[in-house]
């Protein structure tokens, strides 16, 4: 939001804007019906599912549309895809559905907007990324926002 060259008037950034709105719409409608359907949800068979149909897919359209990087392939890579794997995907989504399972919509909304603040420290703490005015502005907003909402 705060990119100055960002041309929202162009082709690609009114698409963009609609990506967004349906990806945020989708995932509404994801965590809505997830509530709907809390007894039945077993969260370490929903995510293996879906973790093992998608890397199938993935597999396949990278095999049949990409070239292979051999110059990309290297130990810290498959760390970090292993870490990727593993933590952010596996883990993270194991407990969103148990969330799911023992708390409410809105409880579970809060983790998506409080993962980037997170992110965004642990950037500044371990790699020693910069945190700007922007930084400080967006994580009050966010916090802020939330703290809203709870008090209501």
């Amino acid at each position: 939001m705060f990119y100055d060259r960002f041309y929202w008037l162009t082709h690609w950034g009114i698409l963009g804007m609609v990506g967004v709105l349906i990806a945020a719409m989708s995932g509404a409608f994801a965590l809505v019906w997830l509530r709907r359907k809390e007894e039945t949800i077993e969260p370490l068979k929903e995510v293996t599912a879906q973790i093992f149909i998608t890397a199938f897919a993935f597999t396949l359209m990278t095999v049949f549309f990409e070239p292979f990087p051999e110059s990309l392939m290297s130990l810290k890579l498959g760390v970090s895809v292993a870490y990727l794997a593993i933590i952010g995907t596996a883990i993270a989504f194991v407990i969103y559905y148990w969330l799911a399972k023992y708390t409410t919509a809105l409880m579970i909304s809060f983790s998506i907007f409080i993962a980037p603040i997170f992110a965004v420290f642990l950037g500044w703490v371990f790699l020693k990324e910069s945190y700007g005015l922007n930084g400080l502005i967006g994580t009050t907003l966010v916090l802020g926002s939330i703290l809203i909402v709870l008090k209501r």
